[in-house]
């Protein structure tokens, strides 16, 4: 299994940043964009979906929550951690939430992707159930699940996903793995190389990752993909709180709490976080439920020490631009050619010129030259391709024949004649003749039956009958009668290999009945059939052997084309 898309990945930030907007942003910029579904219903995250795919044809992935189990310990802790906040709250002026479980709409979540795929779901929190993994893998999605831990790898190897997401110590927000032990684990580049030590999977690579350098680094330690999440946060298409994008450049030092939602996640410090934080219980979604009131009215009234200032280690390095733009300066590609990047100053013009070309480009019309021979080319390279495999097929079968009918290699077997074969009378298979004579009368019924299409293939089928030049597989033949129809009635090639053997059985059955049969078929309009009747000359005669037979059909072909179409 690889990872099929770039090596460049929008981390899905919950909770608002990672807008329908943003996504489709970076996807068209070369990223593949993960829309975060926590947080939201079943019928946001389907409008979300439609959003982008109105918004760009790019590829993009859906990251869920897992929910963990329900315990009543976490109520209680929860509780007991709402009496230390109730204070701080209520000189706020603002009543505490209620601590309660939910599983984040997660059946649901799962079941609109089943029905509505994307190329890649991811799972965060915990892990799904194989069941859940083989849904998704059986509409097409790849499944990948984030770990913090090198021994976690084995876990999801079994669980039979696509790839692992390796979630460094420097990453802001929460921890995505599996268990949350709100211990201090493995930096980035160190948990890539220990899970890429475990597995063949591919890893992505994410936490504290800024600039294009260092996706650069891990892409050459071995990541199949690097994601960017804190980096975005100061683009105008990620919906964040003007009172937590003031602090990711005012604000100094992070920390990983449990004190916002009761799972580790890392933010900037706040007094919350050094104050009322320390000791928060291990108890997500309760506590979530418990502090939403607190840090909304922190984002209503501005107020930073009352909000979750969820921020990456780098957040200092935060470069506020459209995230096209900054997608396109983050890729590592990019820098491996400083002379053509934005370093060079000559290169300023040709950055203009392609802004301005991209901000007034639109659709081609119907007409546009290029498009009509991109229309063309692409018709001419799949016919050749079909054109390809039906020679392939035609040669296989051919060997196959040559040596498995091999009188020599009967005999090595001993399915040889004998030398003296005994006389014996031949019994008759009454279920074989019935079959056939079943067959026979099925083919009765075909002489009037087609169209333009059956008239021309019989046609051709009968002047070149004499000298057995007529190949189903004929490239010439195909391309032929596939013009003669447009584009939306045109067969397929399947049909088209239907309608010679059904047209070369009618001949054989009753070649004079199938030949007089051909007016029948034929439209009345005259260009048709005159258009029908060039295309039968330019086939028969392409080989330029003919004979006084052949020549003697042509001809009768031509007079049945000419006559008036009788009535069916």
């Amino acid at each position: 299994m690889t990872w099929p898309h770039g090596p460049l990945v929008l981390a899905p930030m919950a909770g608002g940043p990672g807008s329908p907007e943003l996504v489709a942003a970076v996807s068209e910029a070369g990223f593949f964009g993960f829309l975060p579904a926590g947080y939201l219903s079943a019928t946001d995250l389907e409008s979300r979906i439609t959003a982008i795919r109105a918004l760009t044809a790019a590829p993009f992935g859906v990251n869920v929550f897992v929910p963990s189990p329900d315990s009543p310990l976490a109520h209680t802790e929860a509780m007991g951690y709402a009496a230390r906040l109730a204070p701080w709250a209520a000189d706020a002026g603002v009543e505490l939430g209620r601590p309660s479980w939910d599983d984040d709409g997660y059946e649901t979540k799962v079941d609109l992707l089943v029905g509505n795929p994307v190329p890649v779901v991811s799972f965060t929190f915990g892990w799904p159930s194989g069941h859940d993994v083989e849904r998704l893998q059986d509409v097409g999605s790849q499944v990948w699940v984030t770990i913090n831990d090198p021994a976690e790898t084995e876990w999801a190897q079994e669980l039979g996903v696509d790839g692992v997401v390796a979630q460094g110590w420097e990453a802001g927000g929460h921890r995505g793995g599996p268990v949350d032990n709100g211990e201090e684990h493995l930096p980035t580049a160190a948990l890539l190389a220990a899970v890429r030590a475990r597995t063949e999977l591919p890893v992505l690579a994410a936490g504290g990752v800024m600039t294009g350098q260092e996706a650069r680094a891990l892409l050459e330690g071995g990541a199949s993909a690097v994601a960017f999440g804190t980096a975005f946060l100061g683009c105008p298409e990620a919906v964040l709180a003007p009172v937590h994008l003031h602090a990711l450049t005012h604000r100094e030092g992070t920390t990983v709490t449990r004190a916002f939602t009761g799972r580790s996640a890392r933010a900037l410090r706040t007094t919350w976080t050094d104050v009322i934080g320390e000791g928060a219980p291990a108890a997500y979604p309760h506590v979530h439920h418990l502090t939403a009131p607190l840090r909304a009215h922190g984002k209503a009234t501005g107020e930073a020490d009352l909000v979750h200032l969820w921020a990456g280690e780098g957040h200092a390095r935060l470069r506020p631009m459209p995230a096209a733009d900054l997608a396109r300066e983050l890729h590592p590609n990019r820098l491996r050619f400083s002379a053509l990047s934005d370093r060079n100053p000559l290169m300023k013009p040709v950055k203009e010129l392609a802004e301005a070309v991209r901000k007034d480009r639109r659709p081609v019309s119907e007409n546009n030259p290029l498009l009509t021979a991109e229309k063309v080319a692409s018709t001419w390279i799949s016919t050749w391709w079909e054109g390809y495999r039906l020679a392939r097929d035609a040669m296989t079968e051919a060997t196959f024949l040559a040596a498995y009918g091999s009188p020599v290699l009967q005999a090595m077997v001993g399915l040889g004649t004998p030398a003296a074969p005994t006389q014996r009378r031949i019994e008759r298979d009454l279920a074989r003749e019935a079959i056939a004579t079943h067959w026979q009368a099925d083919l009765e019924k075909r002489f009037d039956v087609g169209g333009l299409v059956e008239a021309v293939i019989r046609s051709i089928m009968y002047v070149r009958l004499p000298q057995r030049a007529v190949d189903e597989r004929g490239f010439r033949v195909l391309e032929a009668i596939r013009k003669l129809q447009t584009a939306n009635r045109r067969p397929t090639f399947g049909e088209l290999k239907a309608m010679f053997r059904d047209q070369y059985l009618l001949l054989r059955l009753d070649e004079e009945r199938a030949v007089r049969s051909i007016p029948r078929l034929l439209p009345g309009d005259g260009q048709q059939r005159a258009a029908a009747l060039a295309a039968i000359r330019e086939v028969t005669g392409a080989s330029g052997d003919d004979t006084d037979e052949t020549r003697r059909r042509t001809q009768r072909i031509a007079d049945l084309f000419d006559a008036p179409s009788p009535r069916r």
